[in-house]
């Protein structure tokens, strides 16, 4: 994914600078400028499906009345930020954000065998300007998600392990319920991408919303989600 930001010259022209070492630095220092002084913390994650499910999961403990939970578009003290796969070793080994003096918690995909950003989780845990970062216990976002809340959104059975793609069984239980559809095999993989990226969308979107705190617990999940919770929480109280 190719990164731009548009600058402005002196006399009123601007530039697009495109691929630069320093642009994410730029971002930031732009970033900065916000008259917006209520941020207390960044909350950085892979992408924006991952933004999704936290979101979700916090609304979901607030409305339950649980002291974890808050609501992401009523509390201006917290920032998502999804860096993306391609850039997000550029966010944290250079430490872009910085310059804007706030503390971060990063959380990210322990995936499957070896943690692709488990170097990105030690850098950040070794600053000492209070960020935090965790390696998910689960593969993914969707692995703290509950069988029953999928039934319900989707109408289709799933299996959800702490282990399995289910984005992708999820894409091949709904494309095999559909009325004359080729086998899951034959379909292109672009074909098989697409149908996996909108199970994904949906599983953080439509299913992560009516997910309960009871199908938390049933997937153990709970004890680690009120972990990234509280560090965010913790952060908002005690940066000034």
């Amino acid at each position: 994914m190719l990164s731009a930001i548009i600058r402005i010259r002196d006399k009123g022209s601007r530039v697009i600078e495109r691929g630069t070492d320093d642009i994410f630095r730029k971002i930031a220092d732009d970033l900065g400028v916000i008259p917006d002084n209520r941020v207390r913390v960044f909350v950085c994650v892979e992408g924006p499906n991952d933004v999704a499910f936290l979101k979700n999961i916090a609304k979901v403990l607030l409305t339950e009345g649980d002291v974890a939970g808050f609501d992401p578009d009523d509390t201006p003290e917290v920032v998502f930020l999804p860096l993306g796969g391609s850039t997000l070793q550029d966010w944290v080994n250079s430490y872009y954000l910085r310059p804007l003096g706030r503390p971060e918690i990063h959380i990210y995909d322990r995936d499957s065998g070896k943690p692709k950003y488990e170097e990105q989780v030690n850098r950040v845990n070794a600053r000492k300007d209070g960020s935090i970062a965790f390696l998910t216990k689960k593969r993914e976002a969707e692995n703290y998600l509950h069988r029953d809340a999928i039934r319900k959104v989707m109408n289709i059975e799933v299996d959800v392990s702490d282990d399995n793609d289910v984005p992708e069984e999820v894409a091949r239980a709904i494309h095999k319920s559909e009325e004359g559809a080729v086998s899951w095999e034959n379909l292109s993989d672009e074909k098989k991408r697409k149908k996996i990226n909108r199970a994904k969308r949906r599983l953080n979107t439509e299913v992560a919303a009516v997910i309960t705190k009871h199908h938390l617990q049933e997937r153990n999940a709970l004890d680690e989600i009120y972990e990234w919770l509280y560090a965010i929480k913790a952060l908002i109280k005690d940066v000034q």
